[in-house]
């Protein structure tokens, strides 16, 4: 697991980060999180993501952030593997990592990596690209029956 637990400890700050201080300073991580979501953090994109994260209650957004440590859905993402067309759009800087993993646990997925988590806002040309010619594969492989 990459994140510490209660059992083991907060060895890399993720349980300080995710939950103490979003429930203690929540505009600070709030501003602190925009710009790791965004590749291109202006002034006014990380006003635009800390006042959309806002909207959820300091509470629910530590519960959130944290309830994934403890889920882990690569046995799913196995058995869904040549049983439908998967598609992962990740973070450029995570292809490599992502890449191999897909490699290794769900060959027949297609890896696409560009820009940082909130590609689908900062380049929704690019985005929607990708998800086009995706979804023109899982067409050829899997024709729409019409009923």
């Amino acid at each position: 697991m990459p994140f510490g637990t209660i059992d083991e400890g907060d060895q890399d700050g993720s349980f300080k980060l995710f939950v103490h201080d979003v429930v203690v300073d929540r505009q600070a991580f709030n501003e602190e999180f925009a710009e790791w979501l965004l590749e291109d953090p202006t002034p006014e994109a990380v006003t635009f993501m800390a006042s959309q994260t806002n909207q959820t209650s300091d509470t629910v957004a530590a519960a959130l952030t944290t309830s994934s440590w403890f889920l882990d859905y690569s046995a799913d993402l196995r058995a869904l593997n040549d049983a439908v067309s998967l598609l992962y759009v990740v973070r450029n800087e995570w292809k490599e990592l992502a890449t191999a993993w897909a490699g290794a646990n769900t060959p027949a997925a297609t890896v696409v990596a560009f820009g940082k988590h909130m590609m689908f806002w900062e380049r929704p040309e690019e985005f929607n690209r990708a998800l086009d010619r995706f979804l023109e594969t899982v067409l050829e492989r899997e024709p729409v029956q019409e009923s």
